[in-house]
């Protein structure tokens, strides 16, 4: 009998771990780097004669982990499982994203997958589902009145882990070092809009804008994917931001405010443990969270994850399951669930929307409008996501529309995109000058019209179905997964067709979204995009003076249903983007979260939602403190 191997499930150090063995030699002042060979059981999913079946296999690992035990206290401190949150990583990869770099100036991987979220703070955390803000590091925020500053409150009585007191000397650091480091995560915006950072007293922070903007301190004061957390001034000062790493466990670095600290970290793994002190419980603010141990890890594929989850190696996160991985875990494992309930579409909103990205330069509004009436969109939702979501034709995500349907939904509705249809094909690829030809291909000065559709990992059930329909249309289509993560750089340098991936644009109003396509992103062919504009903004779209007129206009003024003038802004960008189409948006991304109730519950539910159910996301930090061990 002879089996083939569909996915292995990298177990490596993890056992090793929760079980509580050492990895660890003699304390010792430095880092230390140990190569260990393991043998670990790893699960399975194999082909015996045409079969799909489960099994576990021993293997050994080789593995090199570094780790500095603990000042004084030598080897690494046993942990049990129930007292262990173990999470996964937002991606499918082999190792761990990131993992030799916990500055979060330079790289949010630290915070957004490696869950340094439990070291760093941030000033303020956001219930994306209900707008609540959770004050933090600061208590409170005023906005000037023309929008041209603001001022920040922060908490008294916050210390560093290593002693010394969080002040407005480390925000002010913080917002500086992201401004001016050529390759601080947040640079564009920060350097864009933040003239000056000013301490007034040891707990209240002044910022004065360049000009009016009335959403630039959602990149401070709200989590999401913003990743902005404050950084110790007294350890960063002395060093270039843009190459320090900050990570010496020897050194205890990271340093920060929070009730954790990192013991070890890995490619495969990172593990924290939590402080016998912290300022939140010292103060009152907070009891301390209750896991005492954190570990992150990832696995390779969907399956994978799906495995943990029926044996219960994993309790929250990883990416999110297909719907198909995430029904046969819960059928498996009983205490798994995720947002809603009831399915298919288990899943919540993110504020994000599925799309194939355009390289506008190489089509024009015709073969734009043939390609989106070439697509069924309700075809993709059924075959690649099995129903689990719905369709959509616009970037504007249901975190928009609950305020903003009665606006933006007619204006949608007019333009009746979604409506699959070979005579609009037709129509629109006759207009651009093509012909079919004797093989059934649209043909223009004897070049066949072929279209790469590429796909990276997470999003990689849609290329097939979406090749496929460009291809039954008669535009050669085929379909390109990125298994190597190219397809960033792709859309920065041009060379691409169509990606197939999400739109993440607007939670609040339509600006954000709408602000994408903006002629300040166009670049012709061969050149890349303009700094700032790469990854969702990469389009290449030559704009329209009307659209760039309601953009700037909105990026001035609040965004308020109520208000005519932005309500006419709102509509002629729209209008705009509708009639030129110059991105494929497909349907709205809902994620199915998947979460165990094995060993801790109080997870954020659709009948609990007290934060959004992202574990990328900034304030996903507040979940260790509601959760609870069940046994």
């Amino acid at each position: 009998m002879r089996a083939k191997v569909l996915y292995g499930l990298l177990a490596t150090c993890f056992v090793l771990v929760l079980v509580g063995v050492s990895a660890c030699s003699q304390p010792a002042p430095e880092v230390i780097r140990e190569v260990i060979t393991q043998v670990v059981k790893e699960t399975q999913i194999v082909e015996i004669e045409g079969e799909t079946v489960i099994q576990e296999v021993e293997v050994e690992r080789v593995v090199e982990v570094t780790v500095t035990p603990e000042p004084m206290t030598g080897a690494m401190q046993s942990i049990p499982r129930d007292r262990t949150l173990v999470l996964g990583a937002w991606e499918h990869a082999a190792q761990l994203n990131g993992t030799d770099n916990f500055n979060p100036i330079i790289n949010t991987a630290s915070v957004r997958t490696n869950y340094a979220k439990w070291v760093f703070e941030a000033l303020m955390y956001n219930n994306m589902n209900t707008g609540e803000e959770y004050p933090w590091l600061a208590e409170s925020y005023e906005l000037d009145d023309d929008y041209m500053g603001m001022t920040i409150y922060l908490r008294k009585g916050v210390t560093w882990s290593d002693g010394e007191d969080f002040t407005c000397t480390d925000v002010k650091f913080t917002i500086e070092a992201h401004r001016d480091t050529e390759t601080a995560a947040r640079r564009g915006e920060f350097s864009r809009w933040f003239e000056s950072v000013e301490c007034l007293d040891d707990f209240t922070v002044r910022i004065d804008y360049t000009g009016t903007n009335p959403r630039i301190h959602q990149r401070l004061m709200i989590g999401w994917e913003n990743h902005f957390v404050i950084v110790p001034e007294h350890i960063f000062r002395d060093k270039d931001v843009a190459t320090f790493t900050n990570l010496d466990l020897g050194k205890g670095w990271p340093i920060g405010t929070g009730p954790y600290k990192l013991i070890l970290v890995s490619p495969q793994q990172v593990i924290y443990d939590r402080r016998d002190t912290w300022w939140g419980a010292e103060t009152g603010f907070m009891d301390m969270p209750e896991p005492l141990r954190i570990v992150g890890t990832n696995a390779a594929s969907d399956e994978a994850y799906a495995q943990m989850y029926m044996t219960d190696r994993l309790d929250y996160g990883g990416f999110a399951l297909m719907l198909g991985s995430f029904e046969a875990a819960r059928d498996r494992n009983p205490t798994v669930r995720s947002w809603f309930d009831e399915g298919p579409a288990y899943g919540a909103p993110d504020g994000c929307v599925y799309q194939l990205q355009l390289n506008n330069n190489r089509f024009d509004t015709n073969v734009r409008l043939a390609l989106n009436y070439a697509l069924d969109r309700q075809e993709i939702v059924d075959l690649a996501y099995q129903g689990s979501t719905y369709v959509k034709v616009a970037p504007i995500s249901d975190y928009v529309t609950g305020a903003w349907g009665s606006i933006v939904n007619p204006v949608i509705d007019s333009f009746n995109r979604d409506n699959p249809s070979q005579a609009k094909v037709e129509e629109y690829m006759t207009a651009a000058g093509y012909a079919m030809n004797a093989d059934g291909f649209w043909e223009k000065d004897g070049e066949v019209l072929e279209f790469t559709v590429t796909v990276p990992v997470p999003w990689a059930v849609m290329g097939p179905v979406i090749a496929e329909q460009f291809t039954r249309a008669g535009i050669k289509a085929d379909e390109q997964l990125d298994t190597a993560g190219q397809w960033p750089n792709m859309v920065v340098n041009g060379d691409y067709d169509g990606v197939a991936y999400v739109h993440c644009g607007s939670n609040f109003d339509p600006f954000d979204s709408l602000s994408f396509f903006h002629s300040d992103c166009y670049a012709p062919e061969g050149a890349d995009v303009p700094t700032g504009c790469g990854g969702m903004k990469g389009h290449r779209f030559v704009g329209d003076p009307d659209m760039d007129l309601a953009i700037e206009m909105m990026e001035g003024a609040v965004g308020d249903p109520n208000n005519p003038e932005f309500v006419k802004w709102v509509e002629t960008a729209l209008e705009v983007y509708m009639r030129e189409m110059p991105t494929l948006v497909i349907a709205e991304e809902l994620h199915i979260i998947a979460m165990n109730d094995s060993y801790w519950t109080g997870w954020p539910t659709a009948d609990d939602p007290y934060v959004a159910p992202y574990p990328c996301w900034s304030d996903f930090t507040l979940v260790p403190y509601r959760i609870t061990a069940t046994r």
